[in-house]
């Protein structure tokens, strides 16, 4: 903390920002804005900038998903990928082609 008797930090949304406010006996100070508004998880209308049509073969939940989704193991699916790149429809399909 900052040493100050009686005082506190307060993070705060104001105009979809987040903000940082020292308070002191009342008074707020400002210290800091995120820069970047905060999008709320709760609107369903506004989404974030990944894209959809590639496949992230880096992250853990991309991968279970495309397991749970196609059937194919971690390994089959590296192998796509690896194979066709990161492209959604082509890894699907040559997993696909593969099953079959």
């Amino acid at each position: 903390m900052c040493g100050c008797a009686g005082c506190l930090f307060f993070f705060t949304f104001f105009q979809n920002r987040l903000i940082l406010l020292h308070i002191v006996f009342g008074e707020a100070y400002f210290l800091y804005e995120y820069p970047k508004p905060l999008i709320m998880p709760d609107n369903k209308n506004i989404r974030d900038q990944n894209d959809r049509s590639k496949v992230a073969g880096d992250e853990q939940w991309e991968i279970s998903y495309m397991i749970e989704k196609t059937g194919a193991s971690r390994e089959e699916i590296e192998k796509a990928i690896a194979a066709v790149g990161n492209n959604r429809e082509k890894v699907e399909e040559y997993l696909k082609r593969r099953s079959s």
